[in-house]
C-alpha cells in the first residue's frame, strides 16, 4: 500500500508544561478502528453499553448513522483522557501526588497527564537517568484491563475502558516509550518534546519530534475517513500481535525510538533537524505499522477481558 506521509505542523505540547498526546486524535482513532473490526460481537456490545455511561456519549454518536453509533462511539472513545484537559483539572505531571493512583470513575477530577507515558530513559553521555516511576502507562494498563470483569462498578469499568483504549495506543507510539538525557538535558528532552525539526532547512524554530510522530498518519479525526484509514493499514503479523504483554509493547516501542526516531537527521543537541525524505518515508512506516498492531492488541485485550 502507499505510505502516508508524516503531516508537518505547529504548535505541539511540551511534557513539562502540558499534557502530550501520543497520536493525535486521528491515530488514536485509528487504533480504535482497527480493534473494532477484530472484537467479538459480545466483547462490541459489552463496550458499547460502557461507553454510554460516558458524560461525552451524545456528542460522540451526533450525527452518525445508526448502524456506525457503536464504532465511531469507541472511536471517539479513545480520544476522551487527552480531551480532558480542557474540562479537567491539571495535576500537573508528578506521579506521586496522593491522587496518582486513583481509580475511582467519571467523578475523578483530574487530568493524570504522568498516565500517558512510560519513559525508558538513556543517556548519549554517560548523564544519569531516573528510572520509570511507579505509575505509569504500562502500570494503568495493567490495572484498568483487569477491572474489565463480568461484574463490577459500571461507572469505573466504563472509565477503565476508555483509558485502555486510549493508553494501548499511546504505548505503540514510540515517543512515549523514552526520554534522551545529556549533560545539555539532564532532566530529559520528555520523549523529544525538547528537540525540533523541520521539513526543510528554512525554519526558525521548527516543529517538535514528539508532535512529528504524533501525526504519523494524518490529521483529518472525521470518523469516515478515519474509518476509511484504518481499513487500509497493512494486518498486524500475527507473530506480533501474539505479543500480550504491555511490558513487552513498552520494549518494541522504545527500540524503535531508538532505531527510528532518535537517528540521523536527529543530532544530540535540540536543533532544529532537517528530516530528509527518507526519514519522513520511514516514519510514516513505522507509525501504520505501530497503529495497526496497536489495533489488534487492543482488540485482543478486550476480547479477553469483555468478550
Amino acid at each position: 500500500m502507499k505510505t502516508m506521509m508524516l503531516v508537518i505542523g505547529l504548535g505541539a505540547t511540551v511534557l513539562a508544561s502540558g499534557p502530550a498526546q501520543a497520536w493525535n486524535g486521528r491515530g488514536h482513532m485509528m487504533v480504535a478502528a482497527v480493534a473494532w473490526e477484530e472484537m467479538t460481537p459480545k466483547a462490541k456490545a459489552r463496550a458499547a453499553a460502557l461507553l454510554r455511561k460516558n458524560p461525552n456519549y451524545g456528542d460522540w454518536v451526533k450525527g452518525v448513522p445508526v448502524e456506525l453509533a457503536d464504532k465511531v462511539a469507541f472511536m471517539n472513545a479513545a480520544t476522551w483522557p487527552d480531551d480532558i484537559r480542557s474540562t479537567h483539572q491539571d495535576d500537573g505531571y508528578d506521579p506521586t501526588v496522593p491522587q496518582a493512583d486513583d481509580n475511582v470513575g467519571y467523578s475523578d477530577p483530574y487530568v493524570h497527564a504522568y498516565w500517558h507515558f512510560t519513559n525508558i530513559a538513556f543517556s548519549i553521555d554517560a548523564t544519569p537517568v531516573p528510572p520509570p516511576p511507579a505509575v505509569n502507562a504500562i502500570e494503568r494498563i495493567k490495572l484498568f484491563s483487569a477491572t474489565l470483569a463480568p461484574s463490577g462498578d459500571d461507572d469505573v469499568q466504563s472509565y477503565d475502558l476508555v483509558w485502555v483504549a486510549h493508553l494501548v495506543g499511546d504505548m505503540h507510539q514510540p515517543m512515549h516509550a523514552t526520554s534522551r538525557y545529556s549533560q545539555a538535558k539532564k532532566r530529559g528532552d520528555n520523549g523529544g518534546n525538547g528537540v525540533f525539526v523541520c521539513k526543510t532547512g528554512q525554519c526558525d524554530k521548527g516543529q517538535k519530534l514528539h508532535q512529528f510522530w504524533d501525526y504519523g498518519v494524518g490529521s483529518s479525526q472525521d470518523y469516515a475517513s478515519v474509518i476509511a484509514a484504518a481499513d487500509k493499514l497493512p494486518k498486524a503479523p500475527a507473530a506480533q500481535r501474539a505479543i500480550g504483554d504491555p511490558d513487552a509493547w513498552l520494549q518494541e516501542s522504545y527500540q524503535l525510538a531508538r532505531t527510528k526516531a532518535y537517528v540521523d537527521p536527529i543530532g544530540p543537541a535540540k536543533g532544529p533537524y532537517v528530516l530528509t525524505t527518507r526519514y519522513r518515508v520511514e516514519a510514516g512506516q513505522t507509525c501504520e505499522a505501530q497503529v495497526a498492531l496497536a489495533g489488534a492488541r487492543l482488540a485482543d485485550l478486550l476480547n479477553a477481558r469483555l468478550g
